[in-house]
């Protein structure tokens, strides 16, 4: 069986948003101690403290929906979380999930980085290319006050 210390992040909030997508659950919603139990089949073991905060992530992110419900007992009344999928979260799971998101962010801070680099070799170039064309127009202006007799040519 994988624990939570066998994935990464990323990897377990698209693994648990891939149980959840997928699975055919009983009821359109279910609470952590549900989700624990969808997850023996898949052989991962997660403890219901150990979802709580990942179920709280999906939710945050708009991919779970949460309502609080009310229980009664013999020890009184305390409220819950239930969680449901939605339909971003459904999207957000066969668009590739976070793992997609994360690769792309990944992608777009190395061009940015590129092109900052780029931007400072072109800016080096220009500078190059000013100064060449300071020292032409210098040669030039000398080689036309030579002509006309302005400055006496070198022997």
């Amino acid at each position: 069986m994988k624990t939570i210390k066998d994935f990464g992040q990323i990897e377990l909030l698209d693994k648990i948003l891939e149980i959840i997508a997928t699975r055919e659950f009983e009821k359109s919603f279910f609470s952590k101690n549900d989700f624990v139990s969808y997850l023996i089949p898949e052989n991962i073991e997660l403890q219901p403290q150990e979802v709580e905060p990942i179920l709280e992530k999906l939710a945050q992110d708009g991919f779970l929906r949460k309502e609080s419900r009310l229980s009664e007992s013999v020890f009184g009344k305390h409220t819950y979380s239930v969680y449901s999928i939605s339909w971003e979260g459904n999207f957000h799971h066969l668009s590739g999930g976070y793992k997609l998101i994360f690769e792309e962010n990944t992608r777009l801070k190395n061009i940015e980085a590129q092109q900052k680099s780029q931007a400072k070799q072109l800016l080096i170039l220009n500078w190059l290319v000013a100064a060449g064309t300071i020292v032409a127009a210098i040669y030039s202006t000398v080689e036309i006050l030579k002509t006309f007799g302005v400055i006496p040519p070198i022997k």
